[in-house]
């Protein structure tokens, strides 16, 4: 949703005002579905003015950018993957869709979600629910810190990024 609003926390474009803050804090604070009835009642712009007067410290106090960074933060972890690597002479494709889009395809698709179902899904239980997935069709191998297989295919990851460097 926050996508679909353009949200300089989430696109980077420009630098986050205190609004962008409050309606992403809004935003993540239910199911999608509440904060899309929510923004188009009446009372939502009195709601984003009285929570600015509540938050104005923020800006007095210099503080918006270190929310602005803890936002970020959240959604880092929010949309973060466990380590992976494909089996055999598979490859791992970047693609050009964004992932979070790709999921939602995903869950629909092999899980059989509808689409609400599919946006209702947290991203940390879709990407375990996808990599599972994989991983039972021997597609991939879930890293592990005690796995060293991972740490061998690390150092051949970080040689070949210098390498190209």
């Amino acid at each position: 949703m926050l996508c679909s609003l353009d949200s300089p926390l989430i696109t980077g474009e420009g630098d986050p005002a205190l609004s962008d803050l409050i309606i992403a804090a809004f935003v993540c604070s239910q199911p999608w579905q509440e904060s899309q009835r929510d923004m188009t009642r009446r009372s939502f712009k009195w709601f984003c003015g009285y929570w600015g007067w509540k938050c104005r410290k923020l800006i007095r106090n210099g503080d918006l950018p270190i929310h602005s960074r803890m936002f970020d933060g959240y959604m880092s972890n929010a949309f973060e993957m466990p380590e992976f690597s494909a089996k055999g002479d598979a490859k791992l494709v970047d693609r050009a869709a964004p992932w979070h889009w790709r999921l939602l395809v995903i869950l629909q698709t092999q899980f059989h979600m509808s689409p609400a179902e599919a946006a209702d899904t947290p991203v940390a239980v879709a990407n375990l629910l996808w990599l599972t997935r994989a991983e039972m069709d021997d597609a991939v191998t879930i890293a592990s810190d005690v796995d060293p297989d991972f740490w061998e295919w690390a150092a051949r990851q970080d040689a070949e990024r210098a390498k190209n460097r």
